[in-house]
């Protein structure tokens, strides 16, 4: 057996049962392996989260888009096929709500051979959609959760009700904003184990300050856009080089023109 089970409702009993049948059991064989293989599952029962990924797509100069907003598209086909692999290999992707408005996706996996559609998550403080939005097609077979401060009770929240989503409410903190650790905590609650952030950078900054990510796939394109696009993160505040947020370089794949860096957390 390679690790025990961290869910305290069957943690053992198992290896209570074969022990109890005269059978010998060996724990540690590949943990290592095991225990990265199941990294959702076990953050979902130790920290009360899922694993996090965050994923960005830019320039060589780190632009996600121009200064009116376009971002289609930054990276190639083979970029972007492998950011659906991606996507599939997790249970929720999520991104905040100015995405959605701005570029309306669909936040499904067009993968061929892969049979498997994501939790689509929202990030609308404020409830700003309005329930027409590509995302929510297909609502009964491709869940949308709508991570809020205000409540689904709220008169702006029927017509998304209505539109098949949930409305997840949480409260907001110092700064105005949700608070993303009780978020996690919800979703986690939700049965999310794995959970990929697309942005964009205003989010995607928010799990980076909260120390909330596990590990960071960094698409980039062999282009510029110069210093008036839109930059994958927004301020994190450090002024000093011993403040700087480190990570640790995994792989490096080449995808055409395009190049995917996987980090993870140097924590």
């Amino acid at each position: 057996m390679a690790i025990e089970d961290s869910d305290p409702r069957v943690r053992s009993k198992g290896m209570e049962m074969l022990r109890d049948a005269g059978i010998e059991v060996v724990i540690g064989l590949m943990e290592d392996r095991a225990r990265d293989l199941n990294k959702g599952f076990f953050y979902r029962h130790i920290y009360g989260r899922p694993m996090i990924s965050l994923k960005t797509a830019t320039t060589l100069d780190s632009k996600i888009a121009t200064s009116t907003g376009q971002s289609k598209w930054i990276t190639g086909e083979l970029s972007r096929a492998r950011a659906h692999l991606i996507r599939s290999q997790h249970d929720a992707v999520a991104v905040g709500v100015n995405t959605v408005i701005a570029d309306d996706p669909s936040l499904t996996t067009r993968l061929n051979g892969v049979n498997h559609n994501p939790v689509r998550i929202v990030f609308d403080t404020n409830l700003r959609l309005t329930g027409s939005e590509k995302i929510f097609d297909a609502v009964a077979d491709n869940p949308v959760w709508i991570i809020s401060a205000i409540d689904s009770s709220d008169a702006k929240a029927e017509n998304l009700v209505n539109a098949g989503a949930d409305i997840i409410t949480v409260s907001k903190n110092e700064a105005g904003s949700i608070d993303l650790k009780a978020a996690m905590q919800k979703i986690s609650e939700g049965g999310i184990t794995r959970l990929m952030v697309e942005g964009g950078s205003g989010l995607m900054t928010s799990f980076i300050k909260a120390d909330l990510y596990d590990t960071l796939y960094w698409f980039r394109a062999g282009s510029m856009i110069g210093a008036d696009g839109l930059s994958a993160a927004q301020s994190l505040g450090i002024d000093q080089m011993d403040q700087k947020i480190q990570l640790t370089h995994l792989e490096q794949i080449t995808l055409g023109e395009d190049v995917l860096d996987v980090y993870k957390s140097a924590r």
